[in-house]
């Protein structure tokens, strides 16, 4: 912005505007030109020390640029002339800057007072004339502060001006209904323009009387009258969606976005509300609704036939139980399996498991890991052939183009003689096994291997190892083992104590409803992925023959 400056003077008022660093002037009136003796076309255009005398333009203009530089006031008083008779002309400048902007003074004021014809007494101003100039100063000072208080106000208001013009473009622009609605009448008291044939009516009819009754779905007014009452609400914040009827009879979903204004005593007196069309992101939620539940059915399906009916089985004296809980409701199952069945050599696999993913692709893939252990078991020669043929199988059939895997699988499995109690386990990736002895002994089993899917050569080792009448083996995913308090988990520990604490019981099945059920409550209630637990336990020895 260019700064500018005004002059002021008395004798009647006289005016005259400057800009720029010359303090050129753009704008004198006809009093400024009679005190100067000369016309305004003269000056126009030209610098003010062209326009006033010689003997004042030195000092004035030396005033000016103090001023134009930052400095906030000034004072200079000149001798215009002294004629023969000792006559004189005396003038004043009193000068101030107003509101500095970006760093530069927005304009100047002056104050140019011009006295009568004054004699001379000893070379100083008599007495009267010393009195005026006292009171010129004084009146200088009064109107300072009057001419800054109005170009502060006049500032202000032209700021608050712009910016309620950009507030008002922002909101005509937005493609929504933004209004103001008395909380004790219900009478709109503001109407974006925006609101003009939004859903194809006009604000005159939004504003009507009743027209909320019109237009909302019958099913929905009472909700949406609540949620406009805020009914139950915490805070002054609330959003909620209903159907309206549009002019032209299509039906459309409204959110309304709302903030309550309150008075001194807390009492609601109005709503400022933001309403948006959300039609197709209404639909785009019923439309994927509608897929979760076909694909819900689809993975219940898959999942049905390897669902144990009865999470309780029993091979001769061994006897399984599983506690399964999976961590999105999508299917049946999530990503961890499990499965126990008797081998061709009448010893019993059991394993637990995870693959990546959940919901329908977890679904298929548990099936088809299932299915091919089952046929693996076909022509069973030890637990590492078994988990090595897998593995195979799944780096076989699934790599994609770029030879890298699209499926990963954690697996612990254990093969058992119920008649002599002597058991193989391996894993890949998964937990280890845990064997809590009769005698109240926790044994960790250190198999591993690397996860299936990741390296086709990858070998796998076994750890064999003999369950003892009423030992007990416990084979479970990491949902269990993560189940998480802060930064401290479950862990294996965890399990430990659950189970020694719940084992006064007989039946297996209750033992994991009670490690679960403490695993999920040191996690806050909840699991954050699929939680499977099985149990194994040898009743007692029979001899073989009875087998």
């Amino acid at each position: 912005m260019t700064p500018r400056s005004g002059i002021i003077t008395h004798s009647p008022l006289a005016m005259a505007t400057t800009e720029g660093p010359k303090h050129m002037l753009l704008a004198a009136n006809l009093a400024f030109c009679a005190l100067q003796g000369k016309e305004a076309v003269d000056i126009i255009g030209r610098p003010i020390s062209e326009a006033i005398g010689e003997v004042e333009a030195a000092s004035v203009v030396e005033l000016l640029d103090r001023l134009y530089g930052g400095e906030s006031s000034g004072f200079v008083s000149n001798v215009h002339d002294i004629d023969e008779e000792r006559q004189v002309k005396y003038r004043s400048y009193t000068a101030w800057g107003l509101p500095v902007v970006d760093g530069q003074t927005d304009g100047l004021v002056v104050q140019v007072a011009d006295f009568a014809e004054e004699k001379l007494e000893d070379g100083r101003l008599d007495t009267a004339t010393a009195e005026i100039l006292e009171l010129n100063a004084e009146m200088a000072e009064i109107n300072e502060q009057l001419v800054i208080t109005a170009v502060n106000q006049h500032t202000l208001a032209e700021r608050a001006a712009a910016a309620e013009g950009r507030m008002l473009s922002v909101i005509n622009g937005l493609n929504a209904m933004i209004c103001e609605i008395d909380a004790v009448t219900g009478k709109f008291t503001f109407l974006s323009e925006t609101s003009n044939l939004f859903l194809g009516y006009s604000i005159e009819q939004w504003a009507s009387n009743g027209f909320w009754r019109q237009i909302i779905e019958p099913t929905d007014y009472d909700a949406a009258q609540s949620g406009f009452s805020m009914v139950g609400v915490v805070g002054d914040a609330y959003q909620h969606a209903f159907r309206v009827t549009a002019e032209n009879g299509s039906v459309v979903w409204l959110r309304n976005v709302m903030k309550a204004v309150r008075n001194a005593d807390g009492t609601v007196v109005k709503r400022r509300c933001i309403f948006v069309d959300v039609t197709e992101q209404q639909f785009a939620h019923l439309a994927m609704v509608k897929d979760l539940d076909r694909n819900r059915n689809i993975a219940d399906a898959l999942q049905f036939s390897l669902v144990w009916q009865n999470f309780e089985k029993s091979f001769y004296n061994l006897d399984v139980a599983v506690s399964y809980e999976p961590a999105l409701d999508e299917a049946l199952v999530g990503g961890d399996f499990f499965d126990a069945f008797i081998l061709p050599n009448k010893s019993v696999l059991l394993f637990v498991g995870d693959v990546t993913g959940k919901g329908l692709k977890a679904a298929s893939r548990t099936a088809e890991i299932i299915y091919a252990l089952r046929a693996f078991a076909q022509n069973y020669k030890s637990a590492t052939d078994m988990i090595t043929q897998l593995n195979e199988f799944i780096c076989d059939y699934h790599m994609v183009e770029d030879h890298k895997p699209n499926l990963f699988v954690a697996l612990s499995l254990v093969v058992v003689d119920p008649i002599t109690g002597q058991a193989q386990v391996t894993s890949a990736g998964a937990e280890p096994a845990l064997i809590l002895r009769a005698s109240g002994e926790m044994v960790e089993v250190p198999a591993g291997g690397l996860t299936l899917g990741i390296d086709y050569d990858s070998t796998y080792e076994t750890v064999d190892l003999i369950l003892e009448d009423d030992d007990l083996l416990i084979m479970t995913t990491d949902g269990i083992i993560d189940a998480r308090d802060g930064s401290n988990f479950f862990g294996a520990t965890g399990v430990l104590n659950a189970t020694l604490a719940a084992n006064a019981t007989d039946k297996l099945v209750d033992i994991g409803s009670a490690v679960l059920e403490a695993a999920r409550a040191y996690g806050g209630g909840g699991f954050r992925d699929d939680a499977c637990l099985l149990l194994a336990r040898l009743d007692r020895i029979l001899p073989p023959e009875t087998f």
